[in-house]
């Protein structure tokens, strides 16, 4: 029996000894590739590095956008570039790119028709069309369905406050309803400062604005990397091609992360990140069900609690960006609509819907559409890349849309113009009307 017991312990430790190796390489090899979703300290000289050159090629590219495009993308960290037509080989999809920060819509309506509504939308890039042709998209089959214009301003790895300033900022768009997209992770995108804090290896290694809690937490402000003259003496006293002068500019960036980066809710003090350190096998499960759970969204029971839809900071913030949408179209005259787009690992029970029901009810004057009710294909709703809808998905959210917004009195849609409200609704509101104020510096 003894032999047997002493048998079974080196068993036992064998075991222990090949799951510690195993998944001490799997951390490893994870944390360089960004595969887990791991604790680090992205405040060396090396992501410094990353980010400055990413930040370098992306003022470069800039100059081929028009005045106010440059500064949104500096502000918001990145802009879809590089201009014109752009080929997918792994979706065998086009997109064209333009120097305004609009995607394409090759959809032509009917000029003879001048009572058409025009439509324009803002998001990521469930708004934007990735993985799919400019004849594939939501814009594209919205303005078909509605025989009308519809501008596509979303941007790939946008977050909500990303969107917001990028539809603040936009002066070319005359639109009378505007669509606000979001997804559903969406809501864990305004809660880093750091892209790199939440999706190591990203392509987008960059910084970007945040919401700052101020009066016990019953308001925020907004805070940008750079201060918004900052970026306009850039533009306007760097010549094209030279970044001389975008040292101190980008040196400026770093200190303000440091100095704010306890404001990041995915930094390397993030509880639920795992470390690569013993014992191994528990980080690599802490950061495995960390990345299904944050990056997926998924619905099972062990994600309750986690960052996402059940976290109150990220749900507020949320909720403080959609109001201040909501404030600014009312403000340009546009019929303000949120559009929530479902990803493919929720799409039968979204995550959004406790939510989507409590914005509703604090009398809200936008239009809320659940764009996952009556999907009759569920398998074919999402392209297999990356989760974006396929065309088949785009066509049904567009089909939602439109018969939302069908069903609406007309003069539900024009009350928003001759009803504009003046910016004094921004007066209690100090970050709205911050997003608000960023328009009058350009």
């Amino acid at each position: 029996m003894k032999g047997f017991t002493k048998a079974f312990l080196i068993q036992i430790g064998f075991l222990i000894l090949f799951l510690e190796t195993f998944s001490a390489i799997a951390l490893y090899v994870g944390k360089k590739r960004g595969y887990n979703f791991i604790s680090r300290s992205i405040e060396s000289e090396k992501y410094s590095q990353i980010r400055n050159k990413f930040f370098k090629k992306l003022y470069k590219a800039s100059n081929e956008l028009d005045y106010e495009v440059k500064i949104i993308s500096l502000i918001n960290g990145w802009v879809d570039l590089p201009l014109g037509e752009i080929y997918d080989k792994n979706n065998n999809a086009f997109s064209t790119n333009l120097k305004n920060g609009e995607r394409n819509n090759p959809y032509i309506p009917n000029l003879n028709n001048n009572n058409k509504l025009t439509i324009s939308s803002y998001g990521s890039s469930f708004v934007r069309g990735d993985e799919v042709s400019d004849n594939q998209t939501i814009q594209y089959h919205l303005g078909k369905k509605l025989n009308t214009r519809v501008q596509n301003f979303g941007g790939s790895g946008y977050g909500p406050l990303q969107a917001l300033i990028k539809f603040s900022l936009n002066t070319k768009d005359k639109s009378d309803v505007v669509i606000m997209g979001i997804t559903t992770n969406m809501i864990n995108r305004n809660g880093y400062l750091a892209r790199q804090n939440y999706l190591i290896g990203s392509s987008l290694p960059t910084f970007t604005p945040g919401l700052k809690s101020i009066a016990n937490g019953n308001d925020y402000e907004l805070i940008l990397p750079n201060k918004i003259d900052e970026t306009i003496n850039l533009l306007e006293n760097s010549k094209e091609n030279d970044i001389s002068k975008i040292e101190s500019y980008l040196a400026n960036r770093e200190k303000w992360y440091l100095k704010n980066k306890d404001l990041d809710l995915f930094s390397n003090k993030n509880n639920y990140k795992g470390h690569n350190r013993f014992p191994f096998s528990y980080n690599l499960a802490k950061s495995m069900l960390a990345r299904n759970c944050i990056y997926l969204q998924s619905n099972h029971r062990l994600c309750n609690g986690n960052l996402g839809w059940t976290n109150d900071v990220l749900k507020s913030k949320l909720n403080k960006v959609l109001s201040c949408f909501e404030k600014l179209a009312l403000i340009k005259g546009k019929l303000p609509v949120i559009m929530f787009m479902p990803r493919n690992l929720d799409i039968e029970s979204p995550r959004y819907i406790d939510f989507m029901k409590d914005y509703e009810n604090q009398n809200s004057e936008s239009i809320l559409i659940d764009t996952s009710i009556n999907v009759s294909n569920i398998k074919e709703f999402h392209n297999t890349a990356n989760g974006h809808p396929s065309n088949y998905g785009y066509k049904h959210i567009a089909e939602v849309v439109a018969n939302k917004l069908s069903s609406l009195e007309k003069e539900v849609i024009i009350s928003a113009k001759k009803n504009r409200k003046k910016s004094s609704i921004l007066e209690k509101d100090s970050f709205c009307r911050s997003v608000y104020n960023l328009g009058d510096s350009i």
